[in-house]
């Protein structure tokens, strides 16, 4: 890694030296002819190479001085670019078949999502024996997913409205240009963003029809079809180019309740520099899904506990790192229970002090606290469970899925933007009694572009899929939880997990598949 690095820092230093060079000589050469054309061309076409590059790193001060220089010295040949217009096309579509609406037999050989079995983990490209601790099923499931044979269809006469992202109050919100225009129906705005501290400013613009000419930049797109379902979408309309985006749109009972679509859309991960095991960034297209818009509770965790056998249930209680067969929770009738100030003031007698939460000062849990100190193996197995009680493929994001998820069309660093502020996620030092974790619904700022809520902070989130080619058997986890500093919270950051190991700042959030079989994604 050290030599990769030293390797990279090398050639970066060759192209600093050959762009020097390259200044010196056409400075020279405009001393002497001011107007030499293909000098200032020359200039010109530096600068923008070099605004781009500020642009996609987000120097916003060497962003301004190449653009100005480009602006100056070019002569005509880049007023294509300069005009910082591209166009927008939107194709809405659907499912005409009722797969999320009625359960089928899915044979265990097709229970695939982007290259990993969506319960065991496992690599199904030659990557192993799966590492999670229960087998795979071996008989047909019945499930509500649609197969790797299903296909969308046109959606003829759908209207759609577009917002462009915009800084206000130091994060980016959906702001709409100019004046605006004809608003969408009534209730569309509050059935998709509810009261959401990002929802659209002002009536968006109706794009008719597409493509349509727009300003560079990242746009929020709300598409409503006749018979009144609507979506919201992300896009990143570039430069002097033509973006194509699909929209799916879902029958409301098609989406599982507590989840949100995220639809495919042209996302950047990795590529961050300020974290050190970041790779480079590569632009994805990750195929639709669900995901849940809040990680999983304690006290839905208890619930899981509760229809689990005995000895399961023991095995998975929230529990000591240091001692796993120490349980945090208490027992009650032959059923584990989340710790509350109410069952802490209930006591008869004074529980065991392993009882509570010991990682930090507040002893009492709260059960809308995400669930904590299990391990990635606990996690499937919850995925698993609920997907049988409720006929759905539940799982745990792949990392790119999660990262998308983050940070949307437009590469941003946070859920909410580029910029960081101590008290708008959750992390370590987010509180002024010390760090700890908080009911879900806090910090509502820390939330994604998708509408998915804490992905910055409050609880590391394990991922199903494998940490990178050197680490096959541990798993991705990702957030700053409430124990990590801002680095952390970064959307590119990962960590290598052991799927056996405790943390009493890690839980989960899930995913839901739409379409099995999908094809794998580098990750």
């Amino acid at each position: 890694l050290w030599a990769a690095r030293e390797r990279s820092e090398v050639s970066r230093r060759r192209s600093l030296a050959a762009y020097a060079d390259a200044l010196g000589a056409l400075a020279s050469a405009l001393s002497h002819v001011p107007e030499h054309a293909e000098a200032r061309r020359l200039r010109a076409e530096l600068a923008w190479q070099r605004f781009l590059e500020a642009e996609e790193s987000g120097d916003e001060s060497e962003m301004v001085v190449n653009r100005r220089v480009a602006e100056l010295f070019h002569d005509g040949s880049l007023a294509v670019a300069l005009r910082e217009e591209g166009a927008l096309q939107v194709r809405t579509r659907a499912f005409p078949c009722d797969c999320l609406r009625k359960p089928r037999d899915v044979a265990p050989e097709d229970l695939a999502m982007h290259g990993w079995h969506p319960w065991s983990g496992r690599l199904l490209a030659g990557g192993g024996p799966p590492p999670a601790d229960e087998p795979e099923p071996t008989s047909p499931v019945s499930l509500r997913v649609h197969s790797s044979a299903c296909r969308t269809i046109p959606v003829p006469g759908a209207h759609v409205w577009g917002w462009k992202f915009g800084e206000e109050g130091r994060v980016l919100v959906p702001l709409t240009p100019g004046p605006g225009g004809e608003p969408p129906p009534a209730g569309v705005l509050e059935a998709l963003f509810g009261n959401s501290l990002f929802r659209p400013r002002g009536p968006g613009i109706l794009l008719g029809e597409t493509p349509a000419a727009l300003p560079v930049g990242s746009w929020l797109v709300v598409a409503v079809a006749p018979d009144g379902r609507a979506a919201r979408s992300l896009a990143r309309v570039k430069r002097g180019q033509q973006t194509v985006l699909d929209v799916t749109l879902f029958r409301p009972d098609e989406i599982p309740p507590g989840f949100l679509p995220v639809l495919e859309t042209e996302s950047t991960v990795q590529g961050d520099r300020e974290v050190g095991m970041s790779r480079n960034a590569r632009a994805v297209r990750v195929p639709d899904f669900f995901l849940a818009r809040e990680v999983v509770s304690a006290g839905e965790y208890a619930e899981f506990l509760a229809a689990s056998g005995a000895e399961a249930a023991a095995r998975r209680v929230p529990r000591s790192s240091m001692s796993p067969n120490l349980p945090w929770w208490p027992k009650e009738n032959g059923r584990w229970v989340v710790p509350t100030e109410a069952w802490f003031a209930a006591a008869k007698s004074e529980p065991d002090p392993s009882i509570g939460f010991p990682a930090t000062h507040v002893r009492a849990w709260d059960p809308e606290w995400p669930v904590m100190s299990i391990t990635w193996h606990d996690c499937v197995a919850f995925a698993r469970w609920l997907s049988a009680r409720e006929g759905r493929v539940f799982t745990l994001p792949i990392g790119d899925q999660w990262e998308a998820a983050v940070r949307g069309a437009d590469a941003r660093t946070y859920p909410w933007g580029s910029r960081f502020d101590a008290t708008w996620c959750n992390a370590v030092d987010a509180l002024r009694d010390g760090p700890r974790p908080v009911p879900r619904s806090e910090f509502p700022r820390d939330e994604s572009p998708w509408g998915i809520h804490g992905m910055a902070g409050n609880v590391q989130e394990r991922c199903l899929s494998a940490a990178g080619r050197q680490f096959p058997r541990r798993r991705q986890e990702r957030s700053a939880g409430w124990s990590r500093t801002s680095l952390y919270a970064r959307a590119a950051h990962r960590m290598a997990d052991n799927p056996a190991s405790i943390d009493s700042s890690s839980g989960f959030r899930l995913a839901a598949v739409v379409r099995l079989g999908a094809p794998p994604l580098e990750d």
